[in-house]
């Protein structure tokens, strides 16, 4: 009887999964293998500008600081220009309206002044000659009934009537110029937010690196107009920002928001605590987690969230350690 050597391979790859997979997760039972990813960080336009010059090339490394790219929009420049020249108008005109406030209630009080000024000469008159008559008389004993002494009170409350009268026409000169100065006021804080808006479009036009990576692509060239949104470089950042690891199958996961460890195989002294962000679907390990190379190994996708600045190089095969 002739062998059909097909389904003998096929047959025999089938029991090789079964028993290399269990057996690959059984001698990292305290631990699961994994391996670091970083995902390219891709700098687009905001607005449409020209390109006015390209600082990078690919394969370029690049730090924190370093200039990678130079924009500059025409329109931008002009919307600007424009909001400076109305923000001038309105502080112009709410200092110029504060001056005639100013001015008017300068002009209320030297006009009720004056009067009072005049009373209070009055007074000091009538309180000479009321000094004078009580000398002359030999009293000295204030009876309030002579007609000098009711003109005081008189000119007195003269006085108090006029201060009164003062304070209700600053008030109603204050009042008269505050609903327009406080309109004033509230333009000159909207064009001031949106002049600081634009300007920090303005700042963002010039593309400056964040972190320590190489540049992958550079997408556009110096002259060059962009639209919105138009992608200008791909810069990948040194360090990876997450990393996957791979559980048997049926084996339960670590939960979603949990702490874990993840270690360096080749220096377990490398560490760097990182936090399990979601779980993914059974699939091939990377090759550079299969031990064997005729039959693949599988396990589930752990998702995991690593701090920024560590030391691990993207594509480094780690392990993972949950945390008791």
């Amino acid at each position: 009887m002739k062998i059909n050597y097909f389904y003998l391979i096929i047959i025999l790859l089938g029991i090789g999964l079964v028993v290399i997979s269990p057996t690959y997760f059984k001698s990292t039972s305290e631990s699961l293998p994994a391996v670091t990813y970083a995902k390219d960080h891709k700098l687009t336009a905001d607005i449409a500008a020209e390109v006015i010059r390209v600082w990078v090339k690919p394969g370029q490394q690049v730090k924190p600081g370093d200039t990678l790219l130079e924009l500059n929009s025409q329109f931008l420049t002009r919307e600007i220009e424009k909001l400076d020249l109305r923000l001038s108008s309105v502080i112009s005109d709410r200092q110029a309206q504060n001056r005639s406030m100013r001015s008017a209630l300068n002009l209320a009080k030297a006009e009720v002044q004056l009067e009072i000024s005049a009373l209070e000469n009055d007074i000091r008159m009538a309180d000479s000659q009321l000094s004078l008559n009580r000398k002359i008389s030999g009293s000295t004993k204030a009876s309030g009934s002579s007609p000098l002494e009711i003109k005081i009170h008189d000119l007195q409350e003269q006085v108090n009537i006029r201060r009164q009268e003062l304070a209700h026409r600053e008030d109603e000169i204050r009042n008269r110029y505050a609903l327009q100065m406080s309109q004033q006021q509230n333009q000159e804080i909207l064009l001031r937010s949106e002049l600081a808006m634009l300007k920090v479009q303005q700042n963002g036009l010039v593309k400056i690196s964040d972190f320590n990576g190489v540049v992958e692509n550079v997408y556009v060239k110096a002259g060059e107009v962009v639209e919105e949104y138009t992608d200008l470089l791909a810069v990948l950042p040194s360090a990876p920002g997450s990393v996957v690891a791979y559980m048997a199958s049926g084996a339960n996961p670590p939960v979603i928001g949990s702490l874990i460890s993840v270690v360096g195989v080749g220096d377990p002294d490398l560490s760097v605590e990182g936090k399990v962000i979601g779980h993914g679907s059974i699939v091939p390990l990377p090759d550079i987690l299969q031990k064997a190379t005729a039959v693949k190994a599988f396990g589930k996708e752990i998702f995991i969230e690593i701090p920024v600045g560590n030391t691990f190089s993207t594509g480094e095969k780690v392990l993972v350690k949950q945390k008791i």
